[in-house]
């Protein structure tokens, strides 16, 4: 974890309030944890796809009626070369995109797994850079 610059807590506690988590709120220090968590595994998983160089995760929660918030995501890529900006760069990033945005859906229901409709309740912002 010290590898991608991400910090350690104890997953077990965290695992298990996410794990228990069916909506509503849950407590200040609960929330900072499950910040730390959700932004580790997120990270983790972006980091995993090969062109992926670089990525920056931040998880704002909000805990009101129903447990959401924000999620931002910058992400660097490896490009090819000149040709390959000049050819079809646009469309690389928007893929890269959807990728990112599919990964942290998946780590969001995989971390509330008894909650999967969460990930309505969060706002993804990815940007890709080159």
């Amino acid at each position: 974890m010290k590898k991608y610059g991400l910090k350690d807590i104890q997953e077990e506690e965290v695992d298990k309030v996410l794990d228990t988590y069916k909506g509503g709120t849950v407590s200040s220090g609960d929330l900072e944890k499950i910040e730390l968590t959700l932004m580790n595994r997120i990270k983790q998983s972006v980091m995993a796809v090969p062109k992926i160089k670089g990525t920056e995760v931040m998880v704002f929660l909000e805990n009101t009626r129903e447990l959401g918030g924000k999620i931002k995501i910058i992400s660097e890529y490896e490009g090819k070369g000149l040709f390959s900006r000049i050819m079809g760069e646009s469309k690389v990033i928007e893929n890269l995109k959807f990728q990112v945005l599919d990964i942290v859906e998946m780590e969001i229901r995989k971390s509330f797994r008894e909650y999967p409709q969460i990930v309505e309740n969060f706002d993804i912002n990815i940007e890709i850079v080159h």
